[in-house]
């Protein structure tokens, strides 16, 4: 059992070093829940904002649509990648944390390349304001 998990886990590590740039690294697990918990942290896709995401205790979130609309949910760790399950039931979603240079990247971990890599721009303390009917606020 331990091999498929390990094969599994290794193929997933070279398919995302294939992405890698030179100057890109993958943020340890440790650095990013360090730097997270209590802030609000907000994404750009091609200068576009994509959302914000309020990191609370116990590993829950909040993400924040660019309309105003909330979704919470948690984030955990899986095969190296940072998984987010909202409560819309949705399939998790899984990202590399990316750091390059003083840029912090989230990319998707079954990515091939970088296109749907996701900025963070700004890493506050101020908490998300919702807007309209926000699901399980």
């Amino acid at each position: 059992m331990i091999r498929p998990v390990l094969l599994s886990c290794l193929l997933a590590g070279a398919a995302m070093a294939q992405t890698l740039s030179p100057s890109e690294e993958i943020v340890p697990l440790e650095w990013f829940e360090t730097h997270v918990e209590g802030f609000t942290l907000h994404f750009e896709q091609d200068g576009a904002l994509a959302g914000s995401e309020m990191f609370l205790p116990d590993r829950r979130v909040k993400w924040q649509f660019p309309n105003g609309m909330c979704i919470n949910g948690i984030w955990y760790e899986e095969a190296g990648a940072m998984c987010f399950a909202y409560e819309t039931g949705g399939p998790p979603q899984c990202w590399h944390m990316i750091r390059d240079g003083e840029d912090i990247l989230a990319r998707p971990a079954d990515a091939t390349d970088t296109s749907g890599d996701i900025r963070m721009t700004r890493r506050t303390v101020v908490p998300l304001s919702c807007g309209g009917p926000a699901l399980g606020a």
